[in-house]
């Protein structure tokens, strides 16, 4: 019998950082799981093409030119760069896997001639696909929405329920909103929330910055509530302590970016806590693990804390989460809550991590533990390919 070949389309999921996490484990997963090598993977990423190349020198030359009529020097790499770039590296010494660099516009004309398309966002019926919806932030958080923004993602999502007979979601509650808000039956499976290393312990950096932080990473976007954080350091100036925010700065959100910066200063907090963008995934890493923990002030997830949180947890490091619906959904021991939007109940909990001894596990627990994730994730994809593979 021959090989099914997984084509996984990845260019919708190299514009955030978020997305590339996603596919990387997906992936990874899989292969760790196939021992065998049952399956034929190839994928699709969009880059080492002209269009992707012409592409991303036409939007940095573009942003750099509009920053100076705001007399600002501005640079901001492609969206799709730096995660077509992780993808590419992370996978292209492996055996049984072959990468592409096709436009994304062009996707469909190769999805269409392998077996399975894996989270599919194509929009047509065309094929075997295994679709991907991401979350229902728009019915939650309408104000963060223009209204021709919630009728687009309204769409979207109906026609990936339409064309796909399987979708995969990243919570339990993502789950639940797609029976809420589309009204068409489909086949959907949550992901397991299992941890693990996507990455070589051996490629985390020494320290690189001193003294005991806090940090958060993500993207710089008004639902992620950094807000609460910075308002939550005005209460621990006592402290030996900072914070450092990590996130994708990208055109769209500048303006909140320099919202935060200037509420930053407003307080004069510049000495407490420090604000960083666009920082390689290496670095990232670095910082989450040597920090004290990670902070997860978010009003809203698609899944159990979002992806920084699975990195922290995969480094054994403590999480310090708001208590959304969603993040109710996350199994580990050194979990603290606060309340959503409350700057003195997070103060309050970061003291209290700061001043709490937690158990430090053994590199080579660390390992074992991450392994045995990574093969039941694995396991479980694995499984729900080939089990569904003729009912698609």
């Amino acid at each position: 019998m021959s090989k099914i070949k997984i084509i996984f389309p990845t260019a919708y999921f190299c514009s955030w950082n978020g997305g590339t996490k996603l596919i990387k484990m997906c992936i990874e997963s899989i292969l760790y799981f196939d021992k065998k090598k049952s399956f034929k993977y190839i994928i699709l990423v969009p880059d080492k093409n002209l269009i992707s190349v012409v592409k991303r020198i036409y939007f940095i030359i573009k942003n750099f030119i509009n920053g100076l009529f705001k007399l600002k020097l501005i640079y901001i790499e492609w969206p799709y760069y730096n995660g077509a770039k992780e993808i590419r590296k992370s996978f292209s010494d492996r055996k049984n896997v072959e990468i592409l660099g096709v436009d994304f516009r062009d996707e469909e004309k190769y999805v269409n001639n392998y077996d399975v398309n894996f989270l599919s966002m194509h929009l047509s019926s065309k094929g075997k696909k295994i679709g991907y919806i991401f979350d229902f932030q728009h019915k939650y958080l309408k104000k963060f929405f223009s209204k021709k923004q919630q009728k687009d993602r309204n769409i979207f999502f109906n026609k990936i329920v339409k064309n796909n007979k399987l979708i995969i979601v990243n919570s339990h509650q993502a789950k639940n909103d797609v029976f809420k808000f589309i009204r068409r039956k489909t086949n959907i499976f949550v992901l397991p929330f299992l941890p693990f290393l996507d990455f070589n312990l051996s490629d985390i950096k020494k320290k690189i910055i001193k003294g005991k932080y806090f940090i958060i990473c993500n993207q710089f976007w008004s639902h992620k509530n950094f807000e609460t954080a910075i308002h939550a350091f005005e209460y621990l100036k006592d402290l030996d302590l900072k914070l450092v925010i990590t996130g994708q700065l990208i055109n769209k959100n500048l303006s909140y970016y320099y919202s935060i910066k200037k509420l930053i200063n407003k307080n004069g907090l510049q000495k407490k806590i420090l604000l960083l963008n666009n920082l390689n995934k290496t670095d990232q890493l670095s910082l989450i693990n040597h920090s004290l923990g990670l902070v997860q002030p978010s009003l809203f997830e698609g899944g159990p804390g979002g992806f920084s949180v699975y990195e922290a947890i995969s480094l054994n490091k403590p999480v310090i989460v708001s208590d959304i619906k969603v993040n109710k959904e996350i199994k580990y021991k050194k979990l603290i809550y606060f309340k959503s939007k409350s700057y003195n109940d997070l103060s309050v909990k970061l003291r209290k991590a700061y001043n709490k001894k937690f158990k430090i596990i053994t590199k080579k627990k660390l390992i074992k533990y991450s392994n045995s994730n990574k093969f039941l994730f694995g396991k479980f994809l694995y499984n729900l390919i080939l089990s569904n593979y003729y009912k698609l």
